[in-house]
């Protein structure tokens, strides 16, 4: 998984458009510090994780299979991403009463579970705790008979060509005639692949277009599209995942423990958005990246919404290729300062309720989504760390329109208002009625 050499490895920040190089610092103090199989996922106490897996009239099923989808510290976000914990390639079957046990997870972490069964949508189910002794009881439905006419098989393979057993494939978009949905509210189609790598998925009658997400532990995720030209069979095959890793510091300082940084492929595409997320820094101010789609382009960056007085702007790096760790050493935030917005209402009018402020920015996937006091005539609300960077505003309040921002600003198609935050702190914007 590592590479015994050292080379040069570049990146830049999308604020300054400079490049500065930084040493890949490939070694044995590396794998350790930053290793998925690190002391950052060593477990202290292992503990069972036990359920039953039954169908709507509560008959168990027993030929369900259960995988570690994710995983979480019990607190925090952590500190290398939710799908790289070795816990995530565990998987196991259910009996012949519906029962399943994995029987020895780490105590400190959370898990989200992924159950696939013939003839019944797949279930992801949200974060539990081992700790609590409670057993998980799933419910699986049928694939409505009704509504079945287009299956979807395929076959998940590695770089060699060999099948990789349970690989969740699920569905990240549908297009149904006039309708684009990430999620249709009549199924959960999950599937999870056998020993031989195959998987079939019920994704209805009449889809027009599916894109099918797969990934795997150890693997970077992928995806493809099908539409109704395209054969019913897909094959993926994946590749090792490469690693982004770094120290973040202030005033030469390492940062404290728990400062999040989120990453995401800068290339925007639908086909491309598989790998949004975050990590929260390591008491060295030491973070790290796993199971990324390999030799791309990715924005890191630091979360706007945390009260310290530094920030990293957005900044461009490469990922390596596969199974090669780039080490981007020490890298310096910078001084941040509050960004305020205030919304004014016509006069005599209050806000709405489900007001909301969305502070973003173009190569990033985190921003801030700031919800508005109700029965208020005007309000200012402010996120404390925002680097010098540009920053996108979007106001949303029902039935109102902006009349007028403070200072001037051009608006986009999704009518977001860009702000240089190194030049404007403070924004204001005036509504008047929607009378569309």
């Amino acid at each position: 998984m590592l590479i015994a050499a050292l080379f040069t490895y570049g990146f830049r920040r999308r604020s300054s458009c400079a490049w500065v190089s930084n040493s890949i610092r490939l070694s044995i103090f590396t794998a350790l510090a930053f290793g998925v199989h690190s002391a950052l996922t060593l477990a202290s106490d292992s503990v069972p994780l036990r359920g039953r897996i039954v169908d709507a009239d509560g008959k168990p099923i027993s030929t369900a299979v259960i995988v570690v989808r994710n995983c979480r510290p019990n607190s925090g976000v952590g500190r290398i991403c939710s799908w790289s914990y070795p816990e995530c390639k565990e998987a196991v079957r259910t009996d012949n009463q519906g029962r399943f046990e994995f029987k020895e997870l780490r105590a400190d972490l959370m898990y989200s579970l992924a159950v696939g069964a013939p003839g019944f949508q797949g279930s992801l189910t949200d974060y539990a705790d081992p700790k609590s002794k409670t057993e998980i009881d799933i419910q699986l439905k049928k694939v409505p008979q009704e509504e079945a006419g287009t299956i979807l098989s395929g076959r998940v393979l590695n770089q060699e060509g060999k099948p990789i057993a349970n690989a969740v494939a699920r569905v990240s978009m549908w297009h149904i005639e006039n309708l684009i949905s990430q999620l249709d509210p009549r199924r959960s189609p999950l599937a999870i692949t056998d020993s031989q790598g195959n998987f079939e998925l019920e994704v209805g009658a009449k889809p027009i277009m599916v894109r099918l997400r797969v990934s795997a532990y150890d693997h970077a995720p992928a995806e493809q599209e099908w539409n109704r030209s395209s054969p019913e069979a897909m094959d993926f095959q994946l590749v090792q995942g490469a690693s982004i890793a770094g120290q973040l510091q202030f005033q030469n300082v390492p940062v404290s423990a728990g400062i999040k940084v989120g990453i995401v492929q800068a290339n925007r595409g639908l086909e491309n958005i598989v790998t949004p997320t975050e990590v929260e820094t390591d008491e060295k101010g030491r973070f790290r990246f796993d199971c990324l789609p390999p030799d791309q382009d990715y924005s890191i960056y630091t979360n706007m919404e945390q009260a310290q007085g530094f920030a990293l702007p957005i900044t461009l790096v490469k990922a390596p290729l596969q199974s090669e760790i780039a080490d981007l050493g020490t890298i310096e935030a910078e001084q941040a300062a509050p960004f305020a917005v205030t919304v004014q209402m016509p006069t005599g009018k209050t806000i709405p309720e489900n007001g909301t402020i969305y502070i973003g920015r173009d190569r990033a996937w985190h921003g801030a989504v700031l919800k508005l006091p109700s029965q208020e005539n005007s309000y200012s609300a402010k996120i404390l760390s925002v680097a010098a960077e540009d920053v996108n505003v979007t106001v949303n309040i029902p039935g109102y329109k902006v009349m007028q921002v403070t200072p001037p600003s051009t608006v986009g198609l999704n009518r977001e208002y860009r702000f240089s935050a190194e030049q404007v702190r403070q924004v204001t914007f005036q509504l008047e009625p929607d009378n569309k």
